[in-house]
C-alpha cells in the first residue's frame, strides 16, 4: 500500500472519530462562543485606531478569536487529532503515542513561552494591556490544542466537572475574560486619549 493511500484511509478514519466527538455541551460552548466572537469583533474594531506592531497584533488576536468562535462548534482541531491517531495506527508508531503526544505538549507550551516572552520585548511600552491579551488568547486558544492532544494525566484533571462546566471550559473561558479585560482596557484609555496610539 502506498503512502498516499495509507494518509487517505487515515483522513477518512480521522473524519469518522471526528464525527463521533464535534461539538460542545449547549451551554459552555454557547458561552465560548460568545466569548470568543465578541472579544475578536472588540479586538478587530480596536486594531483600526492602532498604529504599527500593535494594529498586527491586535488584528491578529481579532481573527484567532473570531476563528476560534467557529472553532468551537465545529472541533476542526479534533480532526487533526483524530487523523494522527489513525494515521499512528496505519503507520505502525501508534506504541509510541505518549511520546509524540507529549512532545507536542511540549512544543505548544514552548510556544505559548516564546510568544510571552516576545510581546514583553517588542510591546514594552504598553506593556501590560499587550502582554494580558497575549496571555489571555495563549490559554484560551492553546488549551484547544491540549484538549485535543488529550495527555492521559491531564485529561483526568480538567474533564472533571466543576459547577455547571468542566474544568477545561473553566479554563478556556478564563482566557478569553483576561483577552476581554485586555481590550476593554485599551478601549477605555483610548477614550480618555483619543489620540493615544
Amino acid at each position: 500500500m502506498d503512502q498516499f493511500a495509507v494518509i487517505w484511509s487515515a483522513a477518512q478514519c480521522g473524519f469518522d472519530g471526528w464525527n463521533e466527538i464535534w461539538g460542545d455541551p449547549w451551554l459552555s460552548g454557547t458561552l465560548l462562543v460568545l466569548g470568543y466572537g465578541i472579544t475578536g469583533f472588540l479586538l478587530l474594531k480596536t486594531a483600526t485606531r492602532l498604529n504599527g506592531r500593535e494594529r498586527v497584533l491586535w488584528t491578529l488576536g481579532g481573527a484567532i478569536m473570531v476563528f476560534q468562535a467557529f472553532n468551537t462548534p465545529l472541533d476542526l482541531h479534533a480532526f487533526v487529532w483524530t487523523f494522527g491517531k489513525c494515521l499512528a495506527k496505519a503507520q505502525g508508531w501508534y506504541e509510541i503515542k505518549r511520546q509524540v503526544q507529549s512532545g507536542v505538549f511540549i512544543g505548544l507550551l514552548s510556544v505559548a513561552v516564546i510568544l510571552i516572552l516576545s510581546c514583553a520585548v517588542l510591546f514594552r511600552r504598553n506593556i501590560v494591556g499587550n502582554l494580558v491579551l497575549i496571555i489571555g488568547i495563549a490559554i484560551s486558544t492553546g488549551f484547544t490544542g491540549v484538549k485535543g492532544i488529550s495527555l492521559h494525566g491531564l485529561a483526568e484533571y480538567y474533564s472533571r466537572p466543576l459547577g455547571p462546566f468542566f474544568v477545561a471550559d473553566w479554563i478556556e473561558l478564563g482566557g478569553i475574560c483576561l483577552a476581554f479585560l485586555a481590550v476593554m482596557g485599551r478601549r477605555w484609555k483610548m477614550r480618555k486619549q483619543p489620540a493615544n496610539t
